[in-house]
C-alpha cells in the first residue's frame, strides 16, 4: 500500500467509474486512506521482506473468482511445507481448477494423508470451492532470474499444451534456460 500523495503518472481514476476506483484502490484498509498497489509482501522472522505475486492473480472456478495467493498461503501455513505455487488449469466443467505445487521441508515424507491435510487447510482458510483438484509434491519450483515462479511453464505442462511462443513465457529467460525446468517439472507432473 502507498500513502498519499501519489507520484505523478499514477492512475487518478477509472474511465467513467470513479466509485469503483475509490472502493477498489483507496478503501481496502478500513479506517486508513491508503492506495492498494496490487502486490503482496511477506516479512520473515529476520525482518526480510519478500515481494510476492499480484494480489489480483485469480482463477475462475465454477463462476467464482478465487485468488491463487490465498490458496498458496493456506497451503504454506502447513508446518511441513517449505514453498508453494498455485496455478489454474483448464477444466471443461468448472472453467479452471486450482492445482498446488508443493515443496516439502527436508525429512518430510509425501503421503496421501498429507494431501488430504493440505486440501482441508484450503477448505478451512479459503473455502471448499478453492480446494485444489490435485497437489503435486515437487523437489523444487524453478524460477526465472528475477526469482519468480515459471507459472506459464507449469500451466502449459499441466494443461498438456505445447509451449509455442517462448518469448512470451519469461522476458528474461531463453528457451535454453527454461528447458531444464520443463524437463524437471514434466518428470514430476506427467
Amino acid at each position: 500500500a502507498a500513502k498519499p500523495p501519489l507520484p505523478p503518472g499514477n492512475i487518478m481514476t477509472l474511465w467513467e467509474n470513479d466509485n469503483f476506483y475509490e472502493q477498489e484502490y483507496w478503501r481496502q484498509f478500513p479506517g486508513k486512506m491508503l492506495f492498494l498497489c496490487g502486490d503482496y509482501a511477506m516479512q520473515d522472522n529476520d525482518g526480510y521482506i519478500a515481494i510476492g505475486r499480484r494480489v489480483d492473480e485469480v482463477i475462475n472456478i465454477a463462476g467464482q473468482r478465487v485468488s491463487t495467493r490465498e490458496i498458496a498461503d493456506a497451503l504454506a501455513s502447513h508446518p511441513s511445507v517449505a514453498e508453494t505455487c498455485v496455478i489454474g488449469v483448464a477444466d471443461a466443467l468448472k472453467g479452471d481448477e486450482a492445482v498446488g505445487l508443493v515443496v516439502l521441508k527436508p525429512d518430510t515424507e509425501t503421503s496421501t494423508q498429507l494431501k488430504i491435510e493440505l486440501r482441508n487447510m484450503v477448505r478451512e482458510h479459503v473455502g471448499a470451492i478453492a480446494a485444489p483438484k490435485d497437489i503435486y509434491f515437487v523437489p523444487s519450483l524453478p524460477k526465472n532470474r528475477k526469482g519468480k515462479h515459471m507459472r506459464a511453464v507449469f500451466k502449459a505442462i499441466l494443461d498438456k499444451q505445447e509451449i509455442k511462443d517462448w518469448t512470451a513465457l519469461e522476458p528474461d529467460a531463453s528457451k535454453e534456460a527454461i528447458q531444464p525446468a520443463i524437463t524437471l517439472m514434466k518428470s514430476v507432473l506427467e
